[in-house]
């Protein structure tokens, strides 16, 4: 596991306009208001804390102090733009040419970790601040390995990007104002020895018909070969060796394009070709694993960062090597890297909803709660009245792997359920499993008006991490759908008059199951998937 030399966490505020004073009164919501007569907003300030505790438990050498002496800062109580700090400020020197260049002073030199309020208003004005700056170049040091991590709010959208409030920043955006403020990575990654060639691509099957080693022609008998260092095409006894790679080309497939430039790190056995594999043992640098130092990983520690809409990118443990789905937050971030060139920065990020806590990090959360009848769990002693809760929760707690719940719309609640038989009723009230079983329908309507009811029940529901929409049923759905060629299928969908919310799984949800009980209202869906989890262990990425 990389242990970093500096650790830069920024927090994307936005400025307190009167909307947000009125949604968040401040005499009742102080804590998420900080800044000169709360200018600025933030709806996570106690995480700052949670992370510094967090960091301290990790003994790595993190020095937190409440008078901000140590080697870590936080400053959580001003808008970075707005800080007056010595440390932030820039030196000038001169490079090799005798043009004027900024630096960054010894006391940010000296620190591990910086925590800041960064305003989204202020990235999106496209200028250069001074603070800001600082910490790019500070983080863009090729002599220390770097990691950069991104907190706000996330959509889980195909196109939405950060927000706070209502402000909103781009992936576009985001990458556009930390390049503009000095975020660079060392030029000599593109050549580095044991990570990619110069000007590296994979190339595609049809560009050559001949071996790039030996010039022999590819044919029944002599295949086609990919060296993962610079993309060419090779005979096997051209490219027979196998090396490690800091970073390695796939030549994965989206959507049946070749994506040339996508990578990943930290690949054992890589096959290379005879002129990589001598070119690599030259610089001596095949054992080293290093390639070049900077911005090693960008985390976007926002929830549903690695999701677009129903599509949830690939999740990989610490070992492991990830992708992301296409227009995920997470993927359009990883393109405008790549766009500026800004390569080999591993870019972080979650399918689901993530909270920070001071024992484990950040942890990624996922479950069902369901209505039910009324049941006190306590008594409020100020309110002089039983806390009564009105919905169980059937979660992934305390590495709870399997939980099952009512296959129901009104859940196990009575009320609701009184509510339904005395209301318009739906076609199907049911909750059952989609054919490829990833997905719920919860009921089945013949019209938008009856979809409108359902959704009032709902509404009662909350899925943590799931993704709901709505969803245009095939007369037939369920295994007798999937006993039809593709063309009966198409001709079903296409006749379909019946219409569900679809809510579907995270890759956290190994197994879906439902279970017929006798008796009323007594069936069940069972599901089972991966226990607590933290947000480092379970995670997508991919290398820019």
């Amino acid at each position: 596991m990389t242990t970093y030399n500096r650790f830069l966490d920024i927090h994307l505020c936005a400025e307190a306009t009167g909307d947000v004073k009125n949604k968040f009164p401040p005499d009742r919501n102080s804590e998420l208001y900080f800044g000169v007569v709360t200018s600025h907003f933030y709806e996570f300030s106690p995480d700052l804390m949670r992370q510094r505790r967090y960091r301290e438990s990790k003994a790595e050498g993190f020095n937190f102090s409440n008078d901000n002496k140590g080697n870590c800062k936080i400053l959580d109580k001003i808008e970075l733009t707005d800080a007056t700090d010595p440390w932030l400020e820039l030196d000038s020197t001169f490079d090799t040419s005798g043009s004027p260049v900024s630096c960054i002073k010894d006391g940010l030199k000296q620190l591990r970790y910086v925590g800041c309020m960064v305003s989204i208003e202020k990235l999106k004005q496209n200028v250069v601040e001074q603070q800001l700056q600082a910490l790019m170049l500070w983080i863009s040091d090729p002599a220390t390995q770097n990691k950069l991590r991104i907190n706000c709010h996330g959509s889980g959208t195909s196109t939405g990007g950060m927000s706070m409030a209502a402000a909103k920043l781009s992936a576009a955006e985001l990458v556009s104002a930390l390049v503009l403020n000095g975020l660079t990575r060392p030029s000599s990654h593109a050549a580095s020895a044991s990570g990619l060639a110069q000007n590296a691509r994979w190339k595609l099957d049809e560009e050559k018909d001949s071996c790039e080693g030996c010039r022999k022609k590819f044919g029944v008998f002599t295949r086609k070969h990919h060296c993962r260092r610079c993309g060419g095409l090779f005979c096997d006894k051209c490219s027979s060796k196998k090396m490690f790679l800091a970073v390695a080309l796939t030549g994965e497939e989206r959507g049946k394009v070749i994506q040339q430039t996508a990578t990943a790190s930290n690949v054992n056995n890589a096959r290379v070709c005879d002129a990589c594999f001598a070119f690599v043992e030259s610089k001596g640098a095949a054992t080293t694993g290093r390639t070049d130092y900077g911005l090693k990983t960008l985390t976007l520690a926002l929830c549903m960062g690695a999701r677009a809409d129903d599509k949830f990118s690939g999740e990989v443990n610490s070992a492991g090597v990830g992708t992301f789905v296409r227009d995920s937050l997470a993927s359009r971030v990883l393109t405008e890297l790549r766009t500026r060139n800004l390569r080999g920065i591993k870019v972080t990020a979650s399918n689901q909803v993530l909270a920070g806590t001071a024992e484990k990090g950040i942890l990624a959360e996922c479950g069902v709660k369901h209505p039910s009848n009324p049941q006190a769990i306590g008594y409020d002693v100020s309110a002089n009245a039983a806390v009564v809760v009105h919905t169980k929760g059937t979660e992934f707690e305390n590495n709870n792997a399997t939980f099952s719940m009512p296959a129901y719309i009104w859940g196990s609640k009575q009320k609701l359920k009184t509510q339904y038989d005395a209301g318009q009723k739906l076609s199907s009230s049911d909750i059952t499993l989609s054919p490829c079983k990833r997905s719920l329908y919860f009921s089945m309507c013949s019209n938008p008006t009856e979809l409108e009811v359902a959704k009032q029940y709902l509404d009662s529901w909350k899925f943590t991490s799931w993704q709901t929409a709505i969803f245009r049923l095939p007369i037939q759905f369920g295994n007798a759908l999937n006993s039809v060629g593709p063309a009966s299928r198409r001709q079903a969908i296409s006749l379909t008059t019946n219409w569900t919310w679809r809510i579907t799984a995270p890759p956290r949800v190994a197994q879906m199951s439902f279970q017929q009980k006798a008796g009323t209202d007594s069936n069940t869906i069972s599901i089972t998937g991966r226990g607590t989890e933290s947000f480092k262990h379970y995670k997508s990425y991919e290398v820019s």
